[in-house]
């Protein structure tokens, strides 16, 4: 009988433990059908994020190498699609790199920024129905802010796009990364 009681005890315990400590509901991720942010007339929808504290492994070119001697902190990225009411869209590929220091960060975006030199792998590689988007770097953004950098690249989905107002969506997302 006395270990009953004592295991009676317990599963109180454990239930009222569960209860206090946020365990009355699940939480529910709604980022997919959730609008992020809006610019330049479209609605930017998070589609997929990643993160990681290997850089290197999610990168590539002269990006890659540097990656290998300096090393990231953690890596965020996130895939947002971007649609306006006229049946374009617009996927854009958003990554964070978080640095030992700002010096880092700066050498980091100086080196992503020149063409050629490689980059973070945009996440549209790893997501589902847009693996065929290659991102060519034509609509870039990118700044240092503190100790990290952040990237930003558009390609076109579907519709047509302007030039002007994918360079516009990459530059609005360095804000929402």
């Amino acid at each position: 009988m006395t270990d009953l009681g004592a295991g009676a005890g317990l599963l109180v315990a454990c239930i009222f433990l569960f209860w206090i400590f946020g365990g009355s509901e699940p939480s529910v991720s709604t980022t997919a059908t959730a609008p992020a942010w809006e610019a330049a007339g479209y609605t930017a929808t998070e589609i997929n994020t990643s993160i990681d504290a290997n850089c290197a492994s999610h990168s590539y070119g002269q990006v890659r190498q540097f990656f290998g001697e300096q090393p990231c902190i953690s890596l965020q990225r996130k895939l947002f699609k971007a649609e306006d009411n006229h049946g374009n869209a617009v996927l854009i590929a958003t990554a964070r790199a978080d640095m030992v220091s700002p010096s880092a960060a700066e050498s980091l975006n100086g080196l992503a920024e020149r063409n050629g030199s490689g980059n973070v792998t945009p996440l549209a590689g790893e997501t589902a129905g847009y693996q065929h988007i290659s991102f060519a770097g034509k609509h870039y953004a990118s700044h240092p802010r503190d100790s990290a950098v952040h990237i930003a690249e558009t390609e076109p989905v579907t519709g047509n796009p302007s030039p002007a107002t994918m360079r516009e969506l990459a530059r609005q997302a360095l804000e929402h990364i």
